[in-house]
């Protein structure tokens, strides 16, 4: 019988006394894609962390291909032959896309300096090898998550790993970008690569996994075979019951112009598409989503709406208010909240508490949570307390200690919601609302975006899940090269049509330079 690439065996990891993960033994075997399925916080990540040596366990051991192995640090995963693309990816900004894929293994010319030469050759076929080309001279803190991911890809595909774990890859892809994903993972198992590969999307785990692990908080519940399993039995294996039904429907009226873009343009360092002649619309009580493959402009409009970049032209009104260039913590005060497709670098500080995080914005120079220059610390408690309570967000201990960075990545994602959510928000823009995020979490989320929507708020969410688009939409826009190419009633639209719109296929020509 040929070994398994990975054993674990009965593992244990323990912060305080939350067992992240508690006595898990799993077995992957050689050539297989083997997918890890469970709710936000169930302890799929922290073991796969423990595989690739970021986090040391209490108790259990490691066999590599056979082999009992201590790895202590990523440097002994790499030694082994394991790589892993992590959920937030660990890059240095400031490096161009081909110091980062290359750093720690540079290929050498003489007298020891980097043979950069060789390096791009070797760089520009993988990316172009396996359809993830990327521009090596851009440096990465001016590209979009979707982007930063395919670096992260080609990193690991640089780095010749044998078994590949990857952390919520397609969280940050469009559909297109999924598929494209997916055959890769087909390519690299027919060449004997095993793969562990964490996500949320049952449908797309169904379509490419060899078996499936399901955990449930911090333990191994079930292996299955994938031809064996449906989605429905999965859902009940990961949380339990059944899960709770969404309450949305598109709304028959709406209010007033709560935001309007006029004629809007952005250009931003290191974008291919900017934003040209954005106009659009958004009531009181409805929620428009803007639907786009990553990388056409969606990012350019987020940050112009918050304040974050600065439009070359046009005109941003929010409640009858210009404030085109107002700093964003004025916009802030004047009802409008922020979800950051990013939100390690955007949206969290992850060296502070979560607390300190729940606080953030507003909050924090308002009573009760604040009086003067002091903190009222059990008023921020208690508002982080609530928002922990309403979201179900799971933590390792009190929200006044627990590190933010110390939540998995599904939990920060209900944190940030729910702060942003908080008050009175006249208009909020959301981008991914749910990305990370496993079924039930989805289901809260929409549900608390519903609730805004019905209190008269008004929604603009950004997403590349057409699926999420079709659950929660009223209306939907489409970007393409950097211009809103179409304005759809969800009620009459369709995955199909608006996929057209979105790969230029097909363009009204709305609000863009068309």
């Amino acid at each position: 019988m040929e070994q398994a690439a990975v054993r674990l065996s009965n593992i244990t990891k323990r912060f305080g006394r939350f067992a992240a993960n508690d006595d898990v033994s799993l077995e992957v075997r050689k050539g297989e894609i083997h997918a890890i399925v469970g709710e936000n916080g169930a302890g799929k990540s922290t073991l796969m962390n423990v595989v690739y040596g970021l986090v040391k366990p209490d108790e259990g051991s490691i066999s590599i291909n056979g082999v009992q192995r201590s790895i202590r640090r990523p440097s002994d995963a790499i030694n082994l032959g394991i790589g892993m693309v992590h959920q937030h990816m660990m890059q240095v900004g400031s490096y161009s896309v081909l110091d980062n894929i290359i750093l720690g293994r540079e290929p050498r010319a003489k007298w020891g300096l980097t043979d950069r030469k060789r390096a791009r050759a070797a760089v520009n076929r993988l990316s172009s090898g396996f359809e993830l080309n990327v521009d090596m001279d851009q440096r990465v803190c001016d590209l979009p998550v979707g982007l930063r991911q395919r670096v992260e890809i080609v990193k690991l595909l640089y780095r010749g790993a044998d078994t590949i774990v990857l952390d919520e890859p397609t969280a940050v892809l469009s559909p297109q970008g999924t598929e494209e994903l997916l055959a890769v993972m087909r390519n690299l198992r027919s060449q004997g690569k095993t793969i562990l590969f964490i996500s949320h999307k049952l449908p797309e785990v169904l379509s490419v996994a060899d078996r499936i692990s399901v955990m449930r908080k911090g333990k191994l519940v079930a292996t299955v075979e994938s031809k064996a399993t449906t989605e429905e039995q999965l859902v009940e294996l990961m949380i339990g019951r059944s899960p709770a039904k969404t309450s949305g429907r598109a709304r028959p009226t709406t209010g007033q112009v709560v935001l309007e873009v006029e004629g809007l343009y952005v250009h931003e360092p290191g974008s291919a598409s900017g934003l040209r002649n954005a106009c659009l619309q958004v009531r009181a009580g409805e929620i428009v989503a803007i639907a786009g493959v990553e990388g056409n402009g969606q990012r350019e409009l987020a940050s112009a709406l918050i304040g974050i970049a600065n439009p070359d032209r046009g005109r941003i009104v929010l409640n009858g208010q210009e404030i085109t260039h107002l700093p964003v913590r004025a916009r802030r005060e004047l009802g409008m909240a922020f979800v950051p497709e990013d939100r390690v670098d955007l949206g969290l500080v992850l060296n502070a508490t979560v607390t300190e995080n729940a606080v953030l914005g507003p909050a924090y120079r308002r009573s009760p949570v604040s009086s003067g220059w002091m903190m009222n610390w059990s008023a921020a408690d208690s508002a982080a307390r609530q928002i922990v309570e309403r979201y179900q967000v799971k933590m390792s201990g009190p929200a006044r200690t627990s590190a933010m960075g110390s939540l998995s990545g599904g939990n920060m994602q209900k944190l940030l919601v729910g702060r942003e959510l908080a008050g009175d928000v006249k208009c909020l823009v959301i981008c991914q609302p749910t990305r990370g995020l496993d079924i039930g979490a989805k289901a809260g989320i929409y549900d608390a975006v519903f609730a805004m929507r019905d209190a008269g708020c008004a929604v603009l969410t950004v997403s590349t899940d057409l699926d999420e688009i079709f659950e929660i939409a009223d209306r939907i826009m489409v970007m393409y090269k950097g211009g809103l190419v179409a304005d759809l009633p969800r009620s009459s639209s369709s995955p199909e049509e608006v996929g057209l719109y979105m790969t230029g296929v097909r363009s009204d020509g709305v609000g863009t330079g068309f």
